[in-house]
């Protein structure tokens, strides 16, 4: 049996984006131990990834004395560490630990030092989506072609996660659209009056809309929100594993290019992403990865990604693009 280390110790996005690793290592080694080394915060995504079989915690493992840390890598029996997420510190303690596959970009000065594998790609300027990138550190382990975006989708599977009492408190008779209108900076944003204004078209077609976030965003949030039976700002009441649970139980999830976006994708609802087309945030590098994702821009000719000063461009997608796009009540 050989034991695979996939390490992304970074958002959640990211993170939902290197799960098709773990299903790619799964399909070419059916037998095979996957691990992965995430932060805490990412942990309920990877626990209850599918093809994953391990989280380690890098806030734990961080908190080690160095040589505390080297046995435990050790411990691990590894046969595969790979560095989808360079962080010199990781690098280190890897290589003191022995593991004899030790992968990672050639665009690192220090892997030079640590890694023992070195794949040469650079991710500025792809037309490549950010997994498939992902997927060219596999070049040393293995031969194949450049996964499809169908791929990746069998390869993203979150199993399903029981609702607690809380999120069953805002499951009823209505089906659910959830609408995450800040990114903490992550992406840029369409705003939150239009979400406003689209949450009055969702309850006039029979949705029941809430907006989720974190406690900080509901502050933002609450002056434009009037309250009604069927639109809530339930920001920051939500672990994230009760937001992916609620997630899975919604029939639809609006955001720009967030964490939350990309779990409801891999959730299997459907996810309307909205984004610029300028490079490199352009819905051809992050698109969603899931059956029912889409994706919204302005400007569609101007796909896959286009140069330009700003990306001011999404502010002029309009409410109608996304009814457009939003799957019907099923009757």
């Amino acid at each position: 049996m050989t034991n695979y280390c996939i390490s992304r110790t970074d958002s959640i996005g990211d993170v939902v984006l290197t799960l098709p690793l773990a299903g790619f290592l799964k399909e070419k080694d059916p037998n095979a131990t996957i691990i992965f080394l995430g932060k805490n915060y990412t942990k309920p995504i990877v626990e209850n990834a599918s093809f994953v079989d391990r989280f380690i915690s890098w806030d734990e493992l961080e908190n080690k004395s160095f040589e505390e840390a080297v046995n435990f890598i050790k411990e691990l029996n590894l046969d595969y560490f790979y560095h989808v997420f360079p962080k010199k510190s990781i690098a280190k303690i890897v290589k003191k630990a022995q593991v004899p596959h030790r992968v990672g970009t050639s665009h690192r000065f220090f892997h030079l030092f640590y890694c023992n594998e070195r794949i040469s790609f650079t991710r500025k300027g792809s037309d490549l989506h950010e997994a498939q990138l992902n997927c060219e550190l596999f070049k040393s382990s293995f031969k194949f072609n450049t996964p499809t975006i169908e791929n990746l989708i069998t390869w993203t599977k979150i199993n399903e996660i029981k609702p607690t009492e809380k999120v069953n408190s805002f499951l009823g008779s209505k089906p659910i659209v959830l609408l995450h209108a800040k990114s903490k900076g992550s992406a840029v944003e369409w705003g939150i009056a239009k979400f406003v204004n689209l949450s009055h078209e969702l309850q006039a077609l029979g949705f029941k809309v809430l907006f989720t976030g974190s406690s900080e965003e509901k502050e933002l949030i609450e002056p434009f929100i009037e309250k009604t039976d069927y639109i809530e700002n339930i920001c920051g009441q939500l672990t994230l594993e009760e937001l992916l649970s609620l997630i899975q139980n919604s029939h639809a999830l609006i955001a720009c290019s967030t964490g939350p976006l990309h779990m409801a994708a891999a959730s299997g609802i459907q996810s309307i992403g909205l984004f610029s087309t300028m490079r490199p945030i352009h819905p051809g590098r992050w698109h969603p990865i899931g059956k029912k994702a889409v994706t919204i821009v302005s400007v569609p000719d101007e796909l896959p990604g286009v140069i330009k000063s700003d990306a001011s461009d999404i502010v002029d997608i309009t409410v109608q693009m996304i009814l457009e796009k939003l799957n019907p009540i099923e009757t």
